[in-house]
């Protein structure tokens, strides 16, 4: 088998666990997403990282994603710096991460996603995060991850990863997204953590 021929059935792979997981994420019914929501915020609330954490990246949950919505107002509630992902205009797409409050105005990225309608001289830099949250489609037993593909987050954090001072990477997901072992590239941001309604994963917590 040739390295293209590799590729592409790994990528095919790929595709069809993501068709998979996010099937199962739609299955869910609104009660239960409502329910885990707030189990994942419990959840993350008595873990050490996320409370010496002050400024913290978050998301908006889209497409049956675990929702950090009672998490976010907890943060507010404990006047921790929250901020949300922004899609720069421009190619190489990577991320800005704007100040989020009970009062700021969303708008809708070319992804429908809502994010901040901001001034960027409020944006906060990637190396200056202490957590940063983020959904994905699949976890494994090693902190290996699948994403949409998009590579967003891949882009914006991988000048980071090797550095002793940089962000926790914290992978939030249903159970049912964990798999025994996910493929994974040179360019994938390894995982620190991933938190569930039911438990928290910890693979890389180094002490801050």
């Amino acid at each position: 088998m040739t390295t293209i021929d590799s590729l592409t059935l790994q990528a095919n792979k790929k595709s069809q666990l993501r068709n998979k997981m996010r099937q199962a994420r739609h299955q869910l019914t609104q009660q239960v997403q409502t329910d885990r929501a707030n189990q994942l915020c419990d959840n993350l609330k008595q873990w050490s990282v996320f409370q010496s954490a002050d400024r913290l990246a978050m998301y908006l949950a889209q497409d049956g994603e675990l929702s950090l919505d009672p998490l976010i107002k907890h943060c507010w509630h404990l006047q921790k710096q929250t901020f949300l992902p922004v899609l720069r205009p421009l190619p190489p797409n990577r991320l800005w991460f704007a100040p989020y409050h009970r009062s700021t105005k969303l708008q809708p990225n070319r992804y429908n996603i809502p994010e901040p309608n901001n001034t960027p001289q409020l944006n906060c830099r990637a190396s200056q995060l202490n957590l940063v949250l983020f959904p994905l489609v699949a976890f494994d037993n090693k902190g290996g991850r699948l994403g949409m593909g998009g590579g967003f987050y891949d882009r914006t954090f991988e000048h980071l990863i090797h550095k002793n001072k940089r962000p926790l990477f914290v992978g939030i997901a249903h159970p049912e997204q964990q798999v025994s072992e996910l493929p994974t590239e040179q360019w994938d941001i390894p995982l620190d953590a991933v938190v569930t309604s039911e438990k928290i994963f910890e693979f890389n917590t180094p002490a801050r």
